[in-house]
C-alpha cells in the first residue's frame, strides 16, 4: 500500500472513532517516519554503485593501461671511464642491472599510489633491436608480477650524448 492509502485508512479508523487520538498520531509518525527513510535512501544506491564502478573503472584502467611509462635512473655501467658515446653501454637484455632496473622502474611508477606492482621475475627476455652508435637496446619479456603474467617491452638508453646514467622505459603489452 502507499503511504497516501495509509494515512487516508488512518484518517477513516480515527474518525469513526476506531482509535484515539494518541494511536493516530502515533501510526502517522510511524508511517511518515518510514516514508522518509525509503524517500531518503533511494539515491543513496545509486550513487554507491557509481562510485563503486567508477573507482573500478579507475583502478583497472592504471593496473591494465597498455602504454604505461615508466623511467628509473640508474648509475652507469662501471666500465664507462668517459661520457664519450663509444664508450658508453647499456646492459644485455637478461642482465642482473637490467632486471633490477625494469623491476624498480614496475614498482616505482607513476599509478604507485594506486596500483602496487611488482615484478617477482621474468622469462623470455630477447633482444628486440640494439642501437651501438646511441647506445640504446630494447627488449621483450615475459613479466612475472604479483598481478599475475604480462608481456613487457623495455627500452634501455642514454638520454644525451653526456649522460652517464642509462633510463629504462617500460611498456605493458597487450
Amino acid at each position: 500500500m502507499s503511504d497516501i492509502a495509509d494515512l487516508e485508512k488512518l484518517a477513516a479508523l480515527r474518525n469513526a472513532n476506531a482509535i484515539t487520538e494518541e494511536e493516530f498520531a502515533k501510526k502517522k509518525a510511524e508511517i511518515l517516519e518510514k516514508s522518509q527513510k525509503v524517500r531518503g535512501l533511494w539515491w543513496k544506491v545509486p550513487v554507491l554503485f557509481v562510485g563503486g564502478l567508477l573507482a573500478l573503472v579507475t583502478a583497472l584502467n592504471a593496473i591494465s593501461s597498455g602504454n604505461r611509462f615508466r623511467e628509473q635512473r640508474l648509475s652507469a655501467p662501471a666500465n664507462a671511464p668517459n661520457a664519450s658515446t663509444a664508450s658508453r653501454t647499456v646492459p644485455m637484455c637478461d642482465d642482473r642491472s637490467a632486471k633490477a632496473a625494469v623491476a624498480n622502474a614496475i614498482a616505482t611508477n607513476a599509478n604507485a599510489n594506486i596500483d602496487t606492482l611488482r615484478m617477482l621475475d621474468w622469462a623470455n627476455t630477447r633482444e628486440v633491436r640494439f642501437d651501438a652508435g646511441l647506445p640504446e637496446r630494447t627488449c621483450n619479456a615475459t613479466a612475472y608480477l604479483n598481478s599475475g603474467n604480462t608481456p613487457i617491452q623495455y627500452r634501455m638508453f642514454y638520454p644525451n650524448t653526456e649522460a652517464r646514467i642509462w633510463l629504462v622505459q617500460v611498456t605493458f603489452n597487450q
